[in-house]
Protein backbone atom coordinates (compact mmCIF):
# COMPACT_ATOMS: atom_id res chain seq x y z
CA UNK A 1 0.00 0.00 0.00
CA UNK A 2 2.97 2.34 0.40
CA UNK A 3 3.65 2.12 -2.97
CA UNK A 4 0.12 3.59 -3.58
CA UNK A 5 0.87 6.52 -1.59
CA UNK A 6 3.80 7.04 -2.74
CA UNK A 7 2.42 7.11 -6.41
CA UNK A 8 0.46 10.45 -5.31
CA UNK A 9 3.48 12.59 -4.18
CA UNK A 10 3.84 16.04 -6.14
CA UNK A 11 6.21 14.47 -8.70
CA UNK A 12 3.09 11.10 -9.88
CA UNK A 13 0.59 14.79 -9.64
CA UNK A 14 2.47 16.54 -12.02
CA UNK A 15 2.15 13.59 -14.36
CA UNK A 16 -0.88 12.73 -13.95
CA UNK A 17 -2.44 16.36 -14.47
CA UNK A 18 -0.12 16.72 -17.94
CA UNK A 19 -1.48 13.38 -18.85
CA UNK A 20 -5.27 14.56 -18.36
CA UNK A 21 -4.85 17.36 -20.43
CA UNK A 22 -3.38 15.71 -23.28
CA UNK A 23 -6.78 13.76 -23.50
CA UNK A 24 -9.15 15.69 -25.88
CA UNK A 25 -13.16 16.11 -25.76
CA UNK A 26 -15.20 15.54 -28.83
CA UNK A 27 -18.05 17.55 -29.04
CA UNK A 28 -18.33 18.44 -25.00
CA UNK A 29 -18.29 14.93 -24.15
CA UNK A 30 -15.81 13.53 -21.47
CA UNK A 31 -13.38 11.26 -22.62
CA UNK A 32 -13.41 7.48 -21.86
CA UNK A 33 -9.89 7.54 -21.13
CA UNK A 34 -10.65 10.11 -18.47
CA UNK A 35 -13.85 8.29 -16.90
CA UNK A 36 -11.36 5.01 -16.56
CA UNK A 37 -9.15 7.27 -14.70
CA UNK A 38 -11.63 8.55 -12.70
CA UNK A 39 -12.75 4.87 -11.64
CA UNK A 40 -9.63 4.08 -10.47
CA UNK A 41 -8.79 6.99 -8.38
CA UNK A 42 -12.25 6.00 -6.57
CA UNK A 43 -10.46 2.41 -6.11
CA UNK A 44 -7.69 3.90 -4.33
CA UNK A 45 -9.88 6.32 -2.09
CA UNK A 46 -11.86 3.16 -0.91
CA UNK A 47 -8.49 1.41 -0.38
CA UNK A 48 -7.26 4.97 1.48
CA UNK A 49 -10.13 5.43 4.03
CA UNK A 50 -9.60 1.56 4.98
CA UNK A 51 -6.03 2.16 5.79
CA UNK A 52 -7.01 5.28 7.85
CA UNK A 53 -9.14 3.41 9.76
CA UNK A 54 -6.79 1.01 10.82
CA UNK A 55 -4.53 3.57 12.03
CA UNK A 56 -7.25 5.07 13.98
CA UNK A 57 -8.34 1.62 15.55
CA UNK A 58 -5.01 1.07 16.26
CA UNK A 59 -4.53 4.51 18.18
CA UNK A 60 -7.55 4.56 19.95
CA UNK A 61 -7.05 3.68 23.28
CA UNK A 62 -5.08 5.58 25.66
CA UNK A 63 -1.15 4.41 25.70
CA UNK A 64 -0.08 3.43 29.21
CA UNK A 65 3.58 4.72 28.97
CA UNK A 66 2.96 8.12 26.67
CA UNK A 67 -0.38 8.75 28.56
CA UNK A 68 -1.65 9.66 25.11
CA UNK A 69 -3.81 8.33 22.08
CA UNK A 70 -4.76 9.74 18.69
CA UNK A 71 -7.71 11.59 19.76
CA UNK A 72 -6.52 13.02 23.12
CA UNK A 73 -3.59 14.44 20.96
CA UNK A 74 -5.75 15.68 18.98
CA UNK A 75 -7.82 17.42 21.79
CA UNK A 76 -4.64 18.79 23.40
CA UNK A 77 -3.52 20.57 19.47
CA UNK A 78 -7.12 21.96 19.70
CA UNK A 79 -6.82 23.92 22.42
CA UNK A 80 -3.07 24.96 21.79
CA UNK A 81 -4.43 26.56 18.55
CA UNK A 82 -7.77 27.79 20.07
CA UNK A 83 -5.44 29.46 22.31
CA UNK A 84 -7.95 28.63 25.30
CA UNK A 85 -4.83 26.69 27.44
CA UNK A 86 -3.92 29.61 28.78
CA UNK A 87 -6.09 30.22 31.84
CA UNK A 88 -4.48 33.50 33.03
CA UNK A 89 -6.94 35.74 31.02
CA UNK A 90 -10.67 35.25 30.90
CA UNK A 91 -12.46 35.26 27.42
CA UNK A 92 -15.88 35.01 26.68
CA UNK A 93 -17.88 34.28 23.62
CA UNK A 94 -15.03 32.33 21.61
CA UNK A 95 -16.33 30.42 19.15
CA UNK A 96 -14.26 28.48 16.59
CA UNK A 97 -14.68 26.97 13.23
CA UNK A 98 -12.18 23.92 11.71
CA UNK A 99 -12.03 23.02 8.12
CA UNK A 100 -9.89 20.16 8.11
CA UNK A 101 -8.17 18.83 4.96
CA UNK A 102 -7.81 15.54 6.74
CA UNK A 103 -10.14 12.46 6.56
CA UNK A 104 -9.77 11.10 10.07
CA UNK A 105 -11.77 13.26 12.73
CA UNK A 106 -15.23 14.08 11.92
CA UNK A 107 -18.37 16.45 12.81
CA UNK A 108 -19.30 13.77 15.00
CA UNK A 109 -16.80 12.32 17.41
CA UNK A 110 -14.93 16.07 17.72
CA UNK A 111 -18.42 16.82 18.62
CA UNK A 112 -17.57 15.12 21.96
CA UNK A 113 -14.25 16.39 22.20
CA UNK A 114 -15.51 20.03 22.32
CA UNK A 115 -18.53 18.76 24.73
CA UNK A 116 -15.70 18.26 27.00
CA UNK A 117 -13.16 21.27 26.65
CA UNK A 118 -16.66 22.97 27.52
CA UNK A 119 -17.26 21.52 30.56
CA UNK A 120 -13.73 22.09 31.90
CA UNK A 121 -14.22 25.58 30.78
CA UNK A 122 -17.41 25.32 33.04
CA UNK A 123 -15.96 24.28 35.76
CA UNK A 124 -13.37 26.62 36.03
CA UNK A 125 -16.14 29.09 37.76
CA UNK A 126 -18.04 31.73 37.78
CA UNK A 127 -18.71 31.60 33.53
CA UNK A 128 -15.36 33.63 32.89
CA UNK A 129 -15.06 31.02 30.42
CA UNK A 130 -17.07 30.21 27.40
CA UNK A 131 -15.80 28.64 24.22
CA UNK A 132 -17.99 26.37 21.75
CA UNK A 133 -17.03 25.07 18.24
CA UNK A 134 -19.10 26.08 15.28
CA UNK A 135 -18.44 23.84 12.88
CA UNK A 136 -16.20 21.11 12.24
CA UNK A 137 -15.99 20.86 8.46
CA UNK A 138 -13.89 17.86 6.38
CA UNK A 139 -13.31 19.17 3.27
CA UNK A 140 -12.35 16.08 1.11
CA UNK A 141 -14.76 13.54 3.00
CA UNK A 142 -14.03 11.17 5.89
CA UNK A 143 -12.41 8.12 6.28
CA UNK A 144 -15.37 6.26 8.48
CA UNK A 145 -17.83 7.21 6.27
CA UNK A 146 -19.46 3.93 6.76
CA UNK A 147 -20.00 4.77 10.27
CA UNK A 148 -21.59 8.85 9.87
CA UNK A 149 -23.72 7.36 7.19
CA UNK A 150 -25.49 6.42 9.96
CA UNK A 151 -26.35 9.59 11.48
CA UNK A 152 -27.23 11.06 8.24
CA UNK A 153 -30.64 11.80 7.40
CA UNK A 154 -32.96 12.26 4.37
CA UNK A 155 -31.04 8.91 2.86
CA UNK A 156 -27.85 10.61 2.56
CA UNK A 157 -24.76 9.15 2.87
CA UNK A 158 -21.17 10.23 4.16
CA UNK A 159 -18.69 10.89 1.51
CA UNK A 160 -15.51 8.98 1.45
CA UNK A 161 -11.95 10.40 0.55
CA UNK A 162 -11.89 12.52 -2.51
CA UNK A 163 -8.32 13.14 -4.08
CA UNK A 164 -8.60 16.24 -6.89
CA UNK A 165 -6.34 19.78 -8.73
CA UNK A 166 -6.54 22.82 -7.70
CA UNK A 167 -9.01 24.59 -10.57
CA UNK A 168 -7.67 27.99 -10.17
CA UNK A 169 -5.35 27.44 -13.31
CA UNK A 170 -7.52 25.55 -15.32
CA UNK A 171 -10.29 28.31 -15.12
CA UNK A 172 -7.73 30.45 -17.40
CA UNK A 173 -7.80 27.74 -19.89
CA UNK A 174 -10.41 26.63 -22.45
CA UNK A 175 -12.51 24.73 -19.82
CA UNK A 176 -15.62 23.74 -21.65
CA UNK A 177 -12.85 21.30 -23.37
CA UNK A 178 -10.67 20.79 -20.54
CA UNK A 179 -11.34 16.61 -19.24
CA UNK A 180 -9.28 17.80 -16.34
CA UNK A 181 -12.49 19.64 -14.61
CA UNK A 182 -13.93 16.16 -13.47
CA UNK A 183 -10.17 15.99 -11.23
CA UNK A 184 -10.86 19.18 -10.04
CA UNK A 185 -11.59 19.30 -6.28
CA UNK A 186 -14.22 21.47 -6.51
CA UNK A 187 -16.17 19.55 -9.20
CA UNK A 188 -15.41 16.85 -7.32
CA UNK A 189 -17.12 18.36 -3.90
CA UNK A 190 -20.46 18.79 -5.63
CA UNK A 191 -20.32 15.44 -7.93
CA UNK A 192 -18.98 13.48 -4.97
CA UNK A 193 -21.82 14.72 -2.34
CA UNK A 194 -19.14 15.77 0.32
CA UNK A 195 -21.68 18.26 1.46
CA UNK A 196 -23.90 16.02 2.59
CA UNK A 197 -21.72 16.01 6.05
CA UNK A 198 -21.77 19.60 6.97
CA UNK A 199 -24.50 20.15 9.17
CA UNK A 200 -23.88 23.84 10.18
CA UNK A 201 -22.92 26.97 8.61
CA UNK A 202 -19.69 28.71 9.15
CA UNK A 203 -19.11 31.94 10.55
CA UNK A 204 -20.48 34.62 9.32
CA UNK A 205 -17.02 36.90 10.55
CA UNK A 206 -14.05 36.40 12.28
CA UNK A 207 -10.84 38.00 13.54
CA UNK A 208 -8.59 35.02 13.25
CA UNK A 209 -7.09 32.53 10.75
CA UNK A 210 -5.32 29.60 12.09
CA UNK A 211 -2.98 27.62 9.27
CA UNK A 212 -1.80 23.89 11.25
CA UNK A 213 -0.18 21.39 9.59
CA UNK A 214 -0.45 22.96 5.69
CA UNK A 215 2.00 23.01 3.25
CA UNK A 216 0.33 25.60 1.29
CA UNK A 217 0.78 24.21 -2.00
CA UNK A 218 -1.07 25.34 -5.14
CA UNK A 219 -3.49 22.53 -4.80
CA UNK A 220 -5.14 24.19 -2.38
CA UNK A 221 -4.65 27.69 -2.92
CA UNK A 222 -8.89 28.12 -4.05
CA UNK A 223 -9.55 27.41 -0.71
CA UNK A 224 -7.37 30.02 0.86
CA UNK A 225 -8.00 32.51 -1.67
CA UNK A 226 -12.11 31.96 -0.34
CA UNK A 227 -10.93 32.68 3.16
CA UNK A 228 -8.76 35.33 2.88
CA UNK A 229 -11.94 37.08 0.33
CA UNK A 230 -14.29 36.47 2.93
CA UNK A 231 -12.52 38.18 6.17
CA UNK A 232 -11.70 40.93 3.16
CA UNK A 233 -7.82 40.44 4.42
CA UNK A 234 -6.16 43.48 2.32
CA UNK A 235 -8.56 45.81 4.53
CA UNK A 236 -9.98 44.31 7.42
CA UNK A 237 -8.17 43.50 10.91
CA UNK A 238 -8.14 39.92 10.30
CA UNK A 239 -5.13 38.13 11.24
CA UNK A 240 -2.97 35.46 10.09
CA UNK A 241 -0.86 32.70 12.08
CA UNK A 242 0.53 29.78 10.39
CA UNK A 243 2.20 27.01 11.89
CA UNK A 244 4.95 24.73 10.67
CA UNK A 245 7.17 21.33 11.89
CA UNK A 246 10.35 22.77 13.19
CA UNK A 247 12.69 20.16 12.90
CA UNK A 248 14.86 18.38 15.41
CA UNK A 249 18.70 19.58 14.79
CA UNK A 250 19.30 23.28 15.17
CA UNK A 251 20.19 22.94 11.31
CA UNK A 252 16.55 21.84 10.96
CA UNK A 253 14.72 24.64 12.49
CA UNK A 254 16.65 27.02 10.60
CA UNK A 255 15.74 25.31 7.28
CA UNK A 256 12.53 24.88 8.05
CA UNK A 257 11.51 28.08 9.52
CA UNK A 258 12.96 29.73 5.86
CA UNK A 259 11.29 27.18 3.46
CA UNK A 260 7.89 27.91 5.60
CA UNK A 261 8.35 31.56 5.82
CA UNK A 262 8.68 31.54 1.90
CA UNK A 263 5.67 29.43 1.72
CA UNK A 264 3.65 31.72 3.34
CA UNK A 265 5.48 34.64 1.28
CA UNK A 266 4.66 33.15 -1.77
CA UNK A 267 1.07 32.14 -1.13
CA UNK A 268 0.08 35.88 0.28
CA UNK A 269 2.09 37.52 -2.68
CA UNK A 270 0.10 35.34 -5.00
CA UNK A 271 -3.15 36.48 -3.78
CA UNK A 272 -2.14 39.84 -3.62
CA UNK A 273 -1.63 39.65 -7.16
CA UNK A 274 -4.62 38.39 -8.03
CA UNK A 275 -6.99 41.00 -5.89
CA UNK A 276 -7.61 43.45 -8.28
CA UNK A 277 -6.75 45.95 -5.99
CA UNK A 278 -4.06 49.31 -5.73
CA UNK A 279 -0.84 47.67 -3.87
CA UNK A 280 -2.13 44.28 -3.37
CA UNK A 281 1.09 42.74 -4.19
CA UNK A 282 2.55 44.50 -0.86
CA UNK A 283 0.32 42.59 1.00
CA UNK A 284 2.90 40.63 3.29
CA UNK A 285 4.33 44.46 4.16
CA UNK A 286 0.91 45.30 5.22
CA UNK A 287 -0.20 42.84 6.85
CA UNK A 288 3.60 42.72 8.55
CA UNK A 289 3.40 46.40 9.53
CA UNK A 290 0.25 46.24 10.96
CA UNK A 291 1.02 43.08 13.09
CA UNK A 292 -1.32 41.10 11.47
CA UNK A 293 1.22 38.24 10.28
CA UNK A 294 2.90 35.29 12.43
CA UNK A 295 4.53 32.28 11.63
CA UNK A 296 5.81 29.99 14.75
CA UNK A 297 6.81 26.34 15.23
CA UNK A 298 4.28 23.95 15.94
CA UNK A 299 3.13 23.88 19.93
CA UNK A 300 4.41 20.77 21.82
CA UNK A 301 2.24 18.20 22.96
CA UNK A 302 2.66 18.09 26.79
CA UNK A 303 0.40 15.38 28.59
CA UNK A 304 -1.62 17.45 30.94
CA UNK A 305 -4.42 14.70 31.71
CA UNK A 306 -7.27 17.04 30.68
CA UNK A 307 -5.97 19.99 32.37
CA UNK A 308 -6.64 23.34 30.59
CA UNK A 309 -5.12 25.89 33.27
CA UNK A 310 -1.40 24.19 33.96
Amino acid sequence: FKSKIDSFEEPGKIIFVKFIRKISEKNGEIPETAINLLIELKKFEVIFASYINEIMEKHKELDSKSQTSYKYMAEDLLKRLVGIYNGNEPFKDLTTDVFSFNYSLNEYNTQRIADRIMSELAAIGNGKYTWKLNLWDNIHGVADYQRVSRYLTNGNSAPRPIFGIDNHNILADNIENDPRIIFTKSFRIVNDNVNNIRLRDALSNYDLVTVYGHSLGRADYSYFETFFDKGDLYNSNVRLEFYYYSGETEKDRMINAIKYNKAVNNLLTYYGQTMGTLHGEDIVNKLTLEKRLTVKPNPNFIPTQYSIIH
